[in-house]
C-alpha cells in the first residue's frame, strides 16, 4: 500500500508525456494471473491508482504472462508492465511491446521496439471531402477526360485512376493551406487576446476574432472526421469523441495488425521484405497452379429439377445497379481502388453510365482487360494470440470494388 501511495506521487512531478515501467509485483485483473489465489483488495487498490494517474497499460503482443515460479504447480502472472500517458501514445505512435526470452531469469523481459511500418502510397478516399464545395467540380472535371479505349473496363479503371490523382493532390494543397490558415489563425487570435489586456477592443476586432476561432473549429472537426475513418470506428458519429480517441483507436490498430517477426528457414525474420518473402511463398503453394480439367460433369443424367432462371441472363439496368450500391457500406472501401461506398453514390449521376457498362461488360464477359478486376488486397488473420509462423495467419481477400447487383 505504501508503494502505490508513493506511485500516486509522481504524477505531480511529470509533464504531461511520461511513462512508468518495470516489476510490480501486482495485478490489475483476474486473468493476469492463471490461478484463483487473488488478493481482490490489493487489486483494486493498484487499478485504481492506474485511474488516478490516468495511464495506459501498453498492450503485450505475444505473452499473456511475463513471470513463472518455474515449480512443478506452476503459476504464472502478468507482474511485468509497461504504462505510458496518452500524451506519450500519441507522440510515439509506431512502437509495440513485445516479449523476449527468459534466459536465466524467472521474468521475461519486454522489448519496447519501433515498427518497421512501411507506408502505403495508395489512394484512400476520404469521406469529408465530400463536404467540400469544391468536390463535385474536381470528379467531374477528371471523370470528364476523354479516355482512348472502346473497352468499358479500361475506361471505368482509367477514369477511378485519374479522379484519385487529382483528389490526392487537391487534397495535398489543401492540407498545406489549412496548416497554413491555422498557424496564422492562431496568431491572430493570440495577438487579439494580448491587445484585449490593454484594451478594450473593437466591434471588428471581436468580430475577426469569433470569425477565426469558428474557423479553427471547422479545421479540428475535419481532423475528426478524418481520424475517425481511420479509426474504422463507424458505429460512433463524428460528435460523440474527440480527435485523441479516434488518434489512439487508430494507433490501437496499427499496433494490433503489425506482425513483428516471422518464422524463418534461419530463425526469426524482422525485416519487411523478408517477412513479405515468407508469406507470399506461403501461399502461393497453397494455391497451386492452374490445370486442364480432364472430366466433365453430365448434369442431365443427374437429373435435377430445372429452373427457369433466363431473368439472371439479361442485362443489368440502371436500377439494379442503383439499389446494389446504396447498400454497400458508405464508409469502407471493399477493393483495392480505395473508394469508399459514400463516393458512388454522391457521384452517381456522374459515374453511373461508366459505371453500368463496366458492370454488363463483365456480366456478358465481353471485356479484355481482366487483369485490372482481376486484383485484390489479402489481409491476414491471426488464428491464434501471438501467431509467429506463415501458417498461424488466415488469408481473406478484398476484391475489386466493382458492385455485384445480382446474385
Amino acid at each position: 500500500m505504501e508503494f502505490i501511495d508513493e506511485l500516486k506521487r509522481i504524477k505531480q512531478h511529470m509533464l504531461s508525456c511520461w511513462m512508468v515501467l518495470g516489476d510490480f509485483n501486482m495485478i490489475c485483473r483476474a486473468r493476469d494471473k492463471s490461478n484463483n489465489n487473488i488478493n481482490l483488495r490489493l487489486m483494486g487498490k493498484f487499478r485504481a491508482a492506474i485511474d488516478e494517474l490516468e495511464l495506459i497499460d501498453f498492450p503485450l503482443f505475444g505473452r499473456k504472462f511475463t513471470w513463472s515460479n518455474e515449480r512443478e504447480n506452476t503459476t504464472l502472472t502478468r507482474i511485468n508492465r509497461v504504462m505510458v500517458t496518452s500524451d506519450w501514445e500519441a507522440l510515439f505512435p509506431h512502437f509495440q511491446l513485445s516479449p523476449a526470452s527468459t534466459n536465466v531469469s524467472d521474468h521475461c523481459p519486454l522489448v519496447l521496439r519501433r515498427m518497421d511500418v512501411s507506408h502505403c502510397r495508395a489512394f484512400r478516399f476520404e469521406n469529408h471531402w465530400l463536404r467540400c464545395p469544391e468536390f463535385a467540380e474536381i470528379v467531374q472535371g477528371a471523370w470528364s477526360k476523354e479516355v482512348k479505349s472502346r473497352d468499358p473496363i479500361r475506361v471505368l479503371h482509367t477514369k477511378l485512376s485519374r479522379t484519385a490523382k487529382a483528389l490526392k493532390a487537391w487534397n495535398k494543397q489543401k492540407m498545406r493551406w489549412t496548416a497554413f490558415m491555422s498557424a496564422l489563425a492562431s496568431d491572430v487570435i493570440f495577438g487579439l487576446d494580448l491587445a484585449e489586456e490593454e484594451r478594450a477592443l473593437t466591434e471588428a476586432e471581436r468580430g475577426l476574432r469569433a470569425q477565426l476561432k469558428a474557423k479553427l473549429l471547422g479545421f479540428a472537426a475535419v481532423d475528426r472526421a478524418r481520424w475517425r475513418q481511420k479509426s474504422r470506428m463507424t458505429e460512433i458519429r463524428e460528435g460523440d469523441a474527440s480527435t485523441r480517441f479516434f488518434h489512439q483507436r487508430a494507433s490501437g490498430r496499427r499496433r494490433k495488425n503489425y506482425i513483428p517477426h516471422l518464422s524463418g528457414a534461419d530463425g526469426p525474420v524482422f525485416e519487411h521484405e523478408g517477412k513479405a518473402k515468407i508469406l507470399f511463398d506461403r501461399f502461393k503453394n497453397l494455391i497451386g497452379a492452374p490445370f486442364t480439367r480432364t472430366a466433365r460433369l453430365n448434369w442431365v443424367l443427374l437429373g435435377l429439377p430445372r429452373r427457369d432462371l433466363s431473368h439472371l441472363e439479361g442485362a443489368f439496368s440502371e436500377q439494379e445497379l442503383l439499389a446494389a450500391i446504396q447498400e454497400t457500406h458508405g464508409e469502407k472501401a471493399p477493393g483495392p481502388d480505395g473508394y469508399t461506398g459514400a463516393f458512388f453514390k454522391h457521384c452517381w449521376e456522374t459515374i453511373k453510365t461508366d459505371m453500368l457498362a463496366a458492370v454488363n461488360s463483365v456480366h456478358s464477359l465481353r471485356g479484355r482487360c481482366w487483369h485490372i478486376i482481376n486484383t485484390a488486397n489479402v489481409v491476414l488473420l491471426p488464428k491464434k494470440e501471438g501467431a509467429h509462423d506463415a501458417s498461424d495467419f488466415r488469408p481473406i481477400s478484398l476484391m475489386h470494388s466493382i458492385p455485384r447487383a445480382r446474385c
